[in-house]
């Protein structure tokens, strides 16, 4: 969902709220957010709310954030009155990659039209789940300017080849594999709300290791509200 700033505006106030009524250890909680270009950007120009973070940092530096008291400051300054603690039970742990490096694609190298892109036909996905020519794959999704299509074509590839497959759609010499394609399409369908694709990249890249209980119970410790919903039931 960290394509939504309405949906993450909403969660970080939430957030606040629940640490001002059970925020009990010594030190103040600080809380760190890292910004990007694309989070400044006008997200919905109809909207009476065009640029949700920005707002949420007119109220940050106001003090008053949705009725919790809040200071907003360098990090430096800010961990002068917090508590530190020292997490020596990771032992040798290391993180091997940096989410801000790799957080968006270095390249895009599909084709994209969204006049052109739209949902398959149950036919259509039955053919491409049942390629089983590689050259063949590789032709289509070089080809295609569907995001729908793409997706289906790299889903295939990740069940014959794999996420480090090499597609060969790179420069000489370039390695371009299915699991730097598959990230393409999620940020550009991210961008434009296109949710049942993000959802299926998600799916294949594992972008996501939720447990429904612990989801569930992360959404009412912050006393929202859950909605049961009939199986038969249709979404849009």
């Amino acid at each position: 969902m960290s394509f939504d700033p309405y949906f993450l505006v909403a969660q970080i106030r939430a957030e606040l709220a629940h640490i001002q009524r059970h925020w009990s250890q010594l030190g103040r909680p600080t809380i760190t957010l890292l910004l990007t270009g694309t989070m400044l950007e006008t997200d919905d120009p109809e909207s009476e709310d065009a640029m949700p973070f920005l707002t949420l940092i007119e109220e940050f530096r106001s003090g008053n954030c949705n009725g919790v008291r809040v200071k907003l400051g360098r990090l430096n300054q800010l961990s002068l009155t917090a508590t530190v603690e020292r997490m020596d039970f990771l032992h040798d742990f290391e993180f091997y990659q940096s989410p801000v490096r790799n957080a968006l694609p270095e390249c895009f190298y599909l084709a994209f039209n969204s006049e052109r892109s739209g949902p398959l036909s149950s036919i259509q996905e039955f053919k491409l789940e049942s390629e089983t020519s590689i050259s063949r794959l590789i032709k289509d999704l070089r080809d295609s300017e569907n995001l729908y299509e793409q997706v289906e074509l790299l889903s295939t590839l990740v069940r014959l080849k794999g996420l480090t497959f090499d597609t060969g759609l790179g420069q000489p010499e370039q390695t371009v594999t299915v699991a730097q394609l598959l990230n393409e399409i999620y940020f550009k369908a991210g961008k434009l709300k296109w949710w049942a694709i993000v959802r299926r990249v998600a799916g294949l890249y594992d972008k996501m290791a939720l447990n429904l209980a612990d989801v569930v119970t992360d959404i009412l410790v912050r006393q929202n509200k859950l909605r049961s919903v009939s199986p038969t039931a249709k979404f849009p």
